[in-house]
């Protein structure tokens, strides 16, 4: 990495300002072309290990952390030196700050707004408002302390982000301490927009011993019986009824759910009428939902009693078009050679594995190596920035309501 401008005291008193240049292949390259092309680079690690739009959160208070050593430093200075007025550096904080109260005001009022009305045209304001801060920030660190000053503020920020994230992530046994929630699969446990700290290590659920081939039998279809019959499906027998709502036997499924029993390789899903809560009209309807797991016709898991993980669909799956997911590992089933998980949201009717949809297809059953903490705690709310710079503004149709089982 190249030198900077450095200041060097002559024998008279006088600062003279050196540049040294970095050279390639006989031309003399710039400090600020090699600061910025570190920053690229430290961008682009950021891209592949984890969520940008994380790391633009997280970066911020990088930006802040900063801010705030160069005001105390620039009041310490004016305290000590006694000045009338305060010096350049500490005049530049001020007025971002005060340049900046009209975004930060918006920023404001159109959160607010949005927790008030879920409106999508607050959700898309609070993401213009934190991209024209960040804008203003960098255009008047320019304007006011060169190109190569604010360039080395954006690296500080960075190196903060990424000492930060890896820093915890080493700490919590995990390659992805932070998350958020992007939908209402967890209601009423965990709600969109939560932010979610991981932690690494073993998760805690129901468990089964498997073999490997046995495992292997899990997959995308199933097969229904009821009564006498029975029925190949793609993904469930719920997902069937979503797709086939004329078919007849899709309404006994959905009058007696009870008496359907859905096998997928050696697992066997049983159904029951759970009720769906309408928290805003205290209504409430009813339907089948998965309520419990049978192997070797013993009942092995049911309820919602395992960790809440976070974990990455396998490409190709129709959830790997959602990043990750936040669901309740539903049963673990442990093999010779690896693990695997049943995994459900708790305001899903079905298991993952078992959606389907006809035009992006189904969900592989989770691997261990698939999972990527399970999560410690939440913060409400904090979760809606990061959704919002993603483009993941509009609510789901299940937000307004949640199922009891």
């Amino acid at each position: 990495m190249a030198s900077f401008l450095r200041e060097v005291s002559t024998a008279g008193g006088k600062r003279v300002k050196e540049a040294s240049l970095k050279k390639i292949a006989g031309f003399a390259v710039p400090p600020q072309v090699w600061l910025a092309a570190e920053i690229l680079f430290l961008l682009f690690i950021a891209w592949q290990l984890w969520d940008f739009e994380l790391f633009l959160l997280v970066m911020v208070p990088g930006k802040l952390i900063l801010a705030l050593i160069l005001l105390l430093r620039g009041v310490e200075h004016f305290v000590k030196e006694g000045k009338a007025e305060p010096g350049p550096q500490l005049k530049r904080i001020l007025e971002v700050l005060s340049s900046s109260k009209l975004l930060y005001a918006i920023l404001v009022l159109a959160f607010a707004g949005y927790l008030l009305s879920k409106s999508v045209v607050f959700g898309y304001l609070v993401a213009l408002a934190i991209l024209l801060l960040v804008a203003e920030e960098i255009v008047r660190g320019v304007a006011e302390g060169g190109l190569k000053s604010e360039l080395r503020e954006t690296r500080i920020a960075i190196y903060f982000a990424l000492g930060l994230w890896f820093g915890a992530g080493f700490l919590l046994q995990t390659t992805s301490p932070i998350n958020a929630i992007v939908s209402c699969s967890m209601l009423p446990a965990m709600e969109r927009g939560d932010l979610v700290l991981l932690h690494g290590g073993e998760v805690n659920a129901p468990a089964v011993l498997m073999s490997d081939a046995e495992a292997m039998m899990i997959g995308k279809n199933a097969t229904v019986q009821f009564g006498n019959r029975s029925i190949e499906v793609k993904g469930s027998m719920y997902a069937h009824c979503v797709l086939n709502r004329n078919d007849r036997t899709c309404a006994e499924f959905i009058a007696t759910p009870e008496g359907f029993v859905e096998k997928n390789g050696p697992l066997e899903f049983r159904y029951s009428k759970c009720e769906r809560y309408f928290p805003g009209s205290g209504a409430s309807n009813y339907g089948p939902c998965v309520t419990s797991i049978y192997y070797n016709g013993e009942k092995v898991t049911s309820g919602k009693v395992g960790d809440t993980v976070v974990y990455a669909p396998k490409s190709g799956d129709l959830f790997a078009r959602s990043g990750d997911i936040i669901h309740r590992v539903f049963l673990e089933i442990e093999t010779p050679k690896t693990k695997y998980y049943v995994i459900k949201g708790d305001n899903n009717p079905v298991a993952d594995l078992q959606v389907y949809d006809s035009r992006f297809g189904g969900n592989s059953i989770a691997e261990g190596k698939q999972l990527k903490g399970r999560v410690l705690f939440r913060i409400p709310m904090l979760g809606y920035f990061k959704l919002f710079l993603s483009g993941f503004v509009e609510e789901g149709e299940s937000c307004n309501s949640y199922l009891k089982y």
